[in-house]
C-alpha cells in the first residue's frame, strides 16, 4: 500500500503512475462506497457491478482530466470519499435506477 501523502504529491505533479497506483489502491473501496451510497445497486447483479466499476473508472478519469487533485488540501482518502459520494448522489438523482 502506497503512502497517501506521497501519492497525492505525485498526483499534484501529474504523475500518471501515481494515478494508476491510486486507482489500484482505492477502486475496490470506491465500489463499496458506490454500493453504500446508491440505494439501487444490487451487488449480486453483474450489470450493476459493471455500472459501478464504470463509475469508479470515470471518476478517476474526470479527476485526472480536470486536474482535481491539484487543489486537494485534505487527506487523499478523504478527498476520494467526498468527491465520489457526491458524484454517486448526483448520478442517482439523474438516473434513480441503475439499468
Amino acid at each position: 500500500m502506497k503512502d497517501d501523502r506521497q501519492l497525492l504529491r505525485k498526483l499534484k505533479k501529474r504523475d500518471p503512475n501515481a494515478l494508476n497506483d491510486t486507482f489500484k489502491q482505492y477502486r475496490v473501496w470506491l465500489l463499496m462506497v458506490a454500493a453504500a451510497t446508491i440505494p439501487d445497486v444490487d451487488v449480486s447483479d453483474k450489470a450493476h457491478i459493471a455500472k459501478a466499476k464504470k463509475m469508479v473508472e470515470d471518476f478517476f478519469i474526470e479527476c485526472w482530466e480536470q486536474q482535481l487533485f491539484k487543489h486537494v488540501d485534505v487527506p487523499l482518502r478523504t478527498f476520494l470519499f467526498r468527491a465520489f459520494t457526491e458524484r454517486c448522489r448526483k448520478q442517482h438523482a439523474l438516473h434513480p435506477v441503475i439499468p
